[in-house]
């Protein structure tokens, strides 16, 4: 069986940025766009309770080839979440998602399908956090 190549792209989550840069210290927004546009990593920060995504980064839109807004708009819960996940990786990633709910931690290499119908191998990892008003928040 051959080996499945390396992930040309890492989605990191966990507390994320939005697109107003609100956790990143002014000045570094920039050379922080810059080094995860060409590590080609991004993040995202997913309400867990209610089953929404809250923010990305930009570098996380850059891998499904959308803009933080696209993103924003089409991924708004794990079911438009999942119609970008390769369909012979979907039963995979579900179970990966069901794990991580319950173990807080995830590391799970899939492929997804981009807005233009390129396939890219992904690495995502992150972990499940409470936030400070008490309520569940990851990937």
């Amino acid at each position: 069986m051959p080996s499945k190549p390396k992930p040309s792209h890492k989605i990191q989550t966990g507390p994320a940025q939005n697109a107003k840069d609100e956790h990143i210290p002014d000045g570094l927004a920039h050379v922080y766009r810059e080094l995860e546009h060409t590590a080609k990593i991004g993040y995202w920060e997913w309400d867990a309770n209610n089953d929404t995504l809250i923010s990305c980064s930009t570098g996380f839109a850059e891998i499904f080839n959308m803009t933080v807004e696209q993103v924003m708009k089409n991924i708004q819960t794990f079911e438009d979440d999942l119609k970008y996940v390769h369909p012979d990786d979907r039963d995979f990633y579900i179970n990966s998602v069901n794990s991580f709910r319950e173990q807080s931690q995830i590391d799970v290499q899939y492929r997804i399908i981009t807005t233009d119908g390129k396939v890219k191998y992904v690495h995502e990892r992150g972990i499940r956090f409470i936030n400070k008003n008490g309520k569940a928040m990851g990937a």
